[in-house]
């Protein structure tokens, strides 16, 4: 297998992930234009796709709230058009706030994880902290809370995870944006992992 399907392409080992994840700004596909997609990607050579568009506010900004049965049902038909395909499904979770009271946003955070765990199935859950406004020092020790609860929701189900810390990246544009990397960021974020 190649990561592409052409001959001139890096030879790819068939378990090594290479795939799409659907989290962008702009203007969202429709399910219809999402399916279509999705079947093209094997096809490409790829084995992956996780769904975490930016304007899913069920997914970032009303993450702690209620899913509604009906967007259940679309999520578990989108996790069955993927796995038809031959592919491994993810969903992106970006808990937006959840630092600000990690006492009380900690379990609801759990509930959720553990309800896209056992309804979606999923092989991937990617755990994003990007695009959330840094307000404290210990911001790392606060976002390492929510990875290891989601490690130790996930693990049983057999569900890797995926995450994207909230400074990826040296560019400047980052701290204009979201506040200044506390001098621990990375370390924090990371101790015990």
């Amino acid at each position: 297998m190649t990561a592409t399907g052409s001959q001139n392409s890096l030879p790819v080992p068939q378990d090594f992930p290479v795939g799409i994840i659907e989290g962008f700004f702009g203007t969202p596909w429709d399910m219809r234009s999402r399916m279509t997609f999705i079947e093209r990607l094997p096809r490409m050579g790829l084995n992956f796709y996780i769904y975490a568009p930016k304007n899913d506010p069920c997914l970032r900004s009303r993450w702690s709230g209620d899913f509604s049965a009906e967007y259940t049902a679309g999520l578990k038909q989108l996790a069955l058009k993927v796995k038809s395909a031959g592919m491994k499904f993810g969903i992106g979770f970006s808990p937006l706030g959840a630092t600000a009271d990690s006492a009380k946003s900690l379990p609801v955070f759990r509930r959720q994880i553990k309800l896209l765990a056992e309804e979606l199935r999923p092989d991937y859950l990617a755990l994003l902290f990007d695009d959330m406004k840094i307000s404290l020092e210990h911001e790392g020790v606060l976002q390492n809370a929510f990875i290891r609860e989601c490690l130790d929701v996930l693990t049983p189900y057999g569900v890797r995870l995926i995450t994207c810390s909230s400074f990826y990246t040296t560019d400047p544009i980052l701290e204009k944006v979201f506040g200044k990397m506390p001098e621990c960021y990375h370390s924090d974020l990371l101790r015990g992992l």
